[in-house]
Parts: structure tokens; sequence; C-alpha cells
């Protein structure tokens, strides 16, 4: 081979720095869409988990799965009628203490 056919073979180094260039201007690119798409669906799956939690919370307060008193206990507050034995309601201090737990 002689050198003109050496010379045409090989591109310019301009065009290969432009190359290199435009497609490192593309990876940075999507990189950056890439942490992007990556922050909004983290922020998507706190919200959803913020809201998981605070039905479960609320669950636990309205229902006697975990408390057997606390909706007897709501109806009470509710309705204005005493809490405790000692004020002539229907429950402890333990089941009003458990209950306030629960809601904090």
């Amino acid at each position: 081979m002689n050198e003109q056919d050496k010379k045409s073979s090989n591109p310019p180094t301009s065009k290969v720095i432009t190359f290199e260039r435009t497609i490192l201007f593309i990876q940075t690119i999507i990189i950056i869409l890439g942490f992007l798409v990556a922050y909004i669906e983290l922020k998507d799956i706190q919200q959803t988990t913020s809201g998981n939690l605070a039905l479960e919370i609320y669950k636990d307060i309205r229902s006697d799965r975990v408390f057997k008193n606390n909706p007897k206990i709501i109806e009470a507050i509710a309705s204005g009628k005493g809490i405790l034995k000692e004020n002539g309601g229907n429950f402890e201090e333990e089941d009003l203490d458990n209950y306030l737990f629960r809601i904090s």
C-alpha cells in the first residue's frame, strides 16, 4: 500500500473528534434524563408509601383489628359520654392508653 491509500482509509482527525464529542454529549443528556426519571419515580414511590402508611394507621385506629376497644372509644368520644370507668364510662385506663398511643 502506498501513502495515499493509507491516508484515504483513515478519517480526518477533526471528524473523529467531532463524532466523539457528539457521542459524549448524547451520553450526558441520556444520563441527566435518567437521573430525572429516577427522581420522579422515587418521589412517586415515597408518596405512595406515605399514603399506604397513613391508610394503615387509619385502619388500625378505626378497626378492632389491633385494639378491640378503639371503635367503642371513638364512639364514646363522639357521643360525649364518659370514657373511663371512674368517670362513668366503660373503659380502663389501659384501653385509653392503647388508643392514644395508636393515634400519636
